[in-house]
C-alpha cells in the first residue's frame, strides 16, 4: 500500500511539473495537485510511523495511560483489601499513653 502511494505521489509531482504556471486554468489545477500531494504525504507519514503526524509530543500515547489509571486504581484497591498479609505500622520503642 505504501509503495502504491509513493508511486501515485510521484506521478502527481510529474504532472504538476508539466503545468504552465502562467495559465489561469493551470493555476487552479496546480492548487489541486498541491493539495493531493500534501494529503498523500500526510497519509504516507501516518502509514510509515503508525502515528498521527499532527499529534505532537506523544499526546496520542499519553491518552492510553490516562484512561487506564482509574481501572488500575480499582484493581489495586481490590488486591489490598483481599490480601492475606496485613501490613502493620512499624513499632516504636517509645511507650504511648494507651500502653500504660
Amino acid at each position: 500500500m505504501i509503495l502504491q502511494y509513493k508511486k501515485y505521489r510521484g506521478e502527481l509531482i510529474q504532472k504538476r511539473a508539466k503545468l504552465n504556471k502562467e495559465d489561469p486554468h493551470d493555476k487552479l489545477d496546480l492548487t489541486q495537485y498541491n493539495s493531493m500531494i500534501d494529503e498523500m504525504n500526510f497519509v504516507l507519514q501516518w502509514l510509515e510511523t503508525g502515528r498521527d503526524p499532527n499529534n505532537y509530543r506523544g499526546a496520542d500515547k499519553r491518552g492510553i495511560y490516562q484512561s487506564q489509571s482509574f481501572q488500575s486504581m480499582v484493581k489495586k484497591d481490590k488486591l489490598e483489601n483481599h490480601s492475606c498479609h496485613k501490613i502493620e505500622p512499624p513499632r516504636t520503642k517509645f511507650r504511648t499513653t494507651s500502653d500504660i
